[in-house]
């Protein structure tokens, strides 16, 4: 008596059940793909606009710390 596992291992050793499942998967990752493309492109602008931000504040804190270094450098000195 043949039990479940190896009636479901037989089945899928069919080189047409392993295409035919390949196909409905490629198809559905496909779709998976379309709808979620408008995100993962939002996600990376997103991403892409903090990483401007924070070089832009790191720009303007070591500004201000130069600047108020040599101010009091200036009222020490």
């Amino acid at each position: 008596m043949i039990n479940i596992k190896e009636t479901c291992i037989q089945f899928l050793k069919n080189k047409d059940i392993q295409n035919d499942i390949n196909e409905i998967f490629s198809c559905i990752t496909d779709k998976i793909y379309e709808d979620m493309q408008n995100y993962i492109w939002i996600i990376c602008i997103y991403t892409i606009f903090l990483i401007i931000l924070i070089l832009a504040n790191s720009i303007v804190l070591l500004r201000l710390y130069y600047r108020i270094m040599f101010l009091e450098s200036k009222l020490v000195g």
